[in-house]
């Protein structure tokens, strides 16, 4: 408790009763100034990106909506870009995640430099920026400014004396054009981006006024539907052992027939990806997974189904709480179910994911690496990341050159030395499915083995009990 002197000073009297000296107020004073400026302090800090200096994904949302109070729609144009890295995994792999923090730091540094002090750029997290660019003069200029902030990344950058060209991709929003929210922007911005990556174009703005817009828009929609009034069904693919010939495995994948037409997973499952519904798309998916197990259990049938677990959800912390609750809903051991990653979830972060995978397998999950082979996997990834097991791609599979069969020889050796299972996928013959058995694989899955079926069809396949009819 601290007591204030009252000698030789005049009192000053306070809320409730309390009484200090004028010299106690100028103490009382100062100590608010201090608690004011660590409170500042404070503040600035969860706004900062404390590698790259920059502002994070929370500045950047703050600098948006406060553009967007200011701005008036017949006059001003204000613009979102979002940016992400396109070569910065070979930094990461092949130099190692210090070198790939300079590389970020210095694109911070880059972007920084080639936008006005009213300006704002950030880093959202991983190898991915963002813009909020302000008082531009027309719709049309944000392109010319995008391709400026694009050469400036694309620019070598040395790293112990080599240079390395890192390159960009990059998407935009515009508004009032293409949205007045920054939900609407962000969103935008961020699919266009990823649309700019996949057709390999650099720049992109978003148009929301072509036909293919519309439709993807469209689309998103009829898709969130889907998701939220039963649209979306399950296929079930199974997967089974080369040495005994028994089911050990399947694998859960989605459908959604559009009531148009069937819409190809690749296609809709891009659309999740693109428009943030995939989080609820990949919950849904889980649920519906688990849901069929418990069916296959009450048969006396305990074997475990695969989820695929798309790249953005494998960063994030609460994905084993998630998953935990769905498993305890059931009374479902962890060993029920086996999600398979790709390893371009580590491209962003690859120790939040290595964290959320390592949470994963203490509830008993099976977490296996899919993929392996169609260009991005590679050895380190099997030697370095908490995996239970390997799904090789069909590319791998029925590649005939000397160099692939070699290569697939040593990848079924080298995964099973570091104790991994190994799932050959896209067995569509007799001839691939006797290759594989040779070359010591544990598991196939395709065509030959079995298509994907309705749930009815699986638990015939499975052994199940039917239902009695009443």
């Amino acid at each position: 408790m601290i007591e204030w002197s009252t000698a030789g000073a005049s009192l000053v009297p306070l809320w409730a009763g309390i009484v200090i000296t004028a010299g106690g107020i100028v103490l009382l004073a100062a100590a608010l100034l201090v608690l004011r400026r660590q409170q500042a302090t404070l503040r600035r800090a969860a706004r900062l990106d404390h590698l790259t200096g920059l502002g994070n994904r929370k500045a950047l949302e703050e600098a948006l909506h406060a553009a967007l109070e200011d701005a008036q729609p017949q006059r001003d144009r204000i613009a979102v870009l979002v940016l992400d890295l396109d070569k910065f995994k070979e930094v990461n792999d092949t130099l190692g995640h210090e070198k790939g923090d300079v590389v970020l730091c210095e694109v911070a540094r880059r972007l920084h430099a080639n936008i006005f002090e009213y300006d704002t750029a950030a880093r959202l997290g991983g190898d991915e920026f963002a813009v909020v660019l302000r008082n531009l003069r027309a719709a049309d200029d944000v392109a010319a400014v995008a391709h400026r902030l694009r050469e400036a990344v694309a620019r070598p950058i040395d790293i112990d004396g080599v240079p390395h060209f890192i390159g960009a991709s990059i998407g935009a929003a515009v508004f009032p054009e293409h949205g007045t929210t920054a939900a609407v922007l962000m969103r935008d911005a961020d699919a266009t981006m990823y649309r700019a990556k996949r057709d390999r174009e650099g720049v992109r703005v978003y148009d929301a006024g072509t036909t293919a817009g519309a439709s993807a828009l469209g689309m998103a929609a009829d898709l969130l539907s889907a998701i939220d009034g039963g649209g979306i069904r399950m296929a079930f693919q199974p997967q089974r052992s080369l040495s005994t010939g028994a089911v050990v495995g399947v694998e859960a994948l989605a459908r959604w027939e559009r009531s148009e037409a069937p819409v190809s997973p690749l296609e809709f499952i891009a659309l999740a990806e693109e428009t943030g519904l995939i989080r609820s798309l990949t919950a849904l998916t889980l649920r519906l997974s688990l849901d069929e197990v418990c069916t296959w259990r009450s048969s006396g049938v305990a074997v475990p189904v695969s989820v695929n677990i798309s790249a953005r959800l494998v960063t994030d912390r609460s994905l084993p709480l998630e998953v935990a609750a769905l498993l305890a809903a059931r009374e479902l051991p962890g060993e029920s179910l086996v999600l398979e990653i790709t390893e371009t979830a580590l491209i962003t972060n690859r120790d939040r994911a290595v964290e959320v995978v390592h949470g994963l397998r203490a509830l008993g999950v099976r977490v296996e690496l899919d993929d392996f082979g169609n260009g991005y996997a590679s050895f380190g990834a099997l030697r370095d990341l908490p995996l239970d097991g390997l799904k090789i791609d069909r590319t791998l599979v029925v590649d005939e050159s000397p160099g692939g069969a070699r290569l697939l020889a040593a990848t079924i050796e080298k995964a099973q030395d570091l104790g991994l299972t190994v799932v050959a996928e896209g067995i569509e013959d007799e001839l691939l499915l006797e290759r594989v058995r040779i070359l010591g694989c544990d598991a196939a899955q395709g065509y030959h083995i079995g298509r994907p079926m309705t749930a009815e069809a699986i638990r015939a396949v499975l052994g199940c009990a039917l239902p009695t009819s009443h």
